[in-house]
């Protein structure tokens, strides 16, 4: 069945090539949104992986865990229904801006009047001796082939305590192996939920039996006679693992863009609000878009799940030429972390916040909710720990104060 929308758009835009180069979530929901919106012209995905476009959250938890082994974003015959011609396996390789074509790996050309670029981004690896030793968890196989290693009884040292190294730790500790989370700054995910519900998170994670250590980095990973790393700290240990597995965040994939005639890059794609980048016609969703606030002019990227399916439908709207559509500024940033039985919220930036937050809690252990305020008292950002609804609720408090700030 054709599922294409013909509402409300005509000429041109909704007739027009667009190409995405890209196959996870801010790609998906482009294509969703465009044929929502009524675009009815040619529009092709290039997936560099084989597998179907599948969800990345669960990546660190379910799958890592062995419960799930991938939670795809369409099902079957959607992309078909859509009109969508899926390209898996073929990544983009270069643009050739004169041409207005998008080459891929394989040399094949795609020609676009628009092109959304949503290759999001590839982990970061520490400048340390050794590190070609570490792994690094980006797609299904990397969360596989960890998987297979982490039965009872395995150590494993996970380097950073972010988001992502937290919930690899987690799971890992929850599969019953022995777990060392180093992280260089004074808590967990200080950035993410400031130092104060770090700490808390720190203290969940050894009462877990995980190893905690902060202020701390590694120096060196070395491979032992029995195939195991030897793991060196800057507190003068050593950890013999199984596995290590680096958490220090993740570089946009632009490689592909540089050249001439290509659009700005700058730890990203630049874009305005409306995520357009400086050559015309061509857009960035999820990590690898770095946009910038209309009344502000500060620039950033949004690594959250929930900000790749703002942007996209920001993109279907721009592409379409349609009048009144969302913008970057006006969406609240949110995400959401499972480690052990603790569902992590998080609305606005708390690292931010200029001082501690005020903590609510209730008779459920470990359930908290924290509001973060701004200099002058105006409510700007909240974490739930198993909070559910009464954190929801003060997401359209905050939005209006995002929406003004200047």
């Amino acid at each position: 069945m054709n599922t294409i929308s013909t509402a409300n758009t005509t000429g041109s835009a909704a007739r027009s090539r667009v190409v995405v180069a890209g196959g996870g979530l801010g790609a998906v929901r482009t294509v969703e949104e465009l044929r929502a919106l009524g675009h009815t012209g040619p529009v092709t995905v290039l997936c560099e992986e084989s597998e179907p476009p599948y969800d990345r959250p669960p990546l660190t938890k379910r799958v890592l865990a062995g419960t799930l082994d991938a939670v795809p974003l369409w099902a079957p015959g959607r992309p078909e229904s859509l009109e969508v011609r899926v390209l898996r396996g073929t990544a983009a390789a270069a643009l050739d801006a004169d041409r207005r074509e998008v080459v891929d790996g394989r040399g094949g050309r795609h020609g676009f009047d628009h092109l959304v670029v949503a290759t999001g981004a590839e982990p970061r690896v520490p400048p340390v001796v050794g590190a070609e030793l570490l792994r690094t968890i980006r797609d299904l196989r990397d969360a596989h082939a960890l998987r297979d290693i982490l039965a009872p009884g395995a150590d494993l040292v996970v380097i950073g305590g972010g988001v992502l190294g937290c919930e690899v730790a987690a799971t890992a500790a929850g599969l019953g192996c022995r777990v060392v989370l180093v992280e260089a700054g004074r808590t967990l995910m200080e950035r993410a939920v400031g130092a104060v519900l770090g700490d808390r998170l720190a203290a969940v994670h050894r009462g877990h039996r995980v190893d905690v250590r902060c202020a701390t980095s590694v120096t060196e990973v070395a491979r032992t006679a029995d195939g195991r790393c030897q793991v060196r700290l800057t507190d003068g240990t050593e950890v013999t693992a199984d596995a290590v597995v680096a958490a220090v965040g993740v570089r946009p994939r632009t490689d592909w863009l540089a050249g001439r005639g290509g659009p700005v890059l700058d730890d990203g794609v630049l874009c305005d609000a409306w995520c357009r980048a400086s050559l015309p016609g061509v857009y960035a969703v999820g990590d690898v878009c770095r946009w910038t606030h209309p009344v502000t002019g500060v620039t950033r990227r949004e690594e959250h799940w929930s900000a790749a399916g703002e942007q996209a439908g920001i993109v279907a709207h721009q592409i379409l030429g349609l009048p009144g559509g969302p913008v970057m500024h006006g969406v609240l940033p949110y995400f959401w972390s499972d480690q052990y039985d603790l569902k992590i919220q998080v609305l606005g930036r708390p690292g931010t916040a200029p001082g501690p937050p005020g903590i609510e809690e209730w008779d459920r252990p470990g359930a908290l909710l924290a509001r973060f305020h701004d200099d002058d008292g105006r409510p700007v950002a909240a974490v739930g720990f198993c909070a559910g609804a009464r954190l929801m609720r003060l997401r359209t408090g905050l939005l209006p104060d995002l929406e003004g700030a200047s």
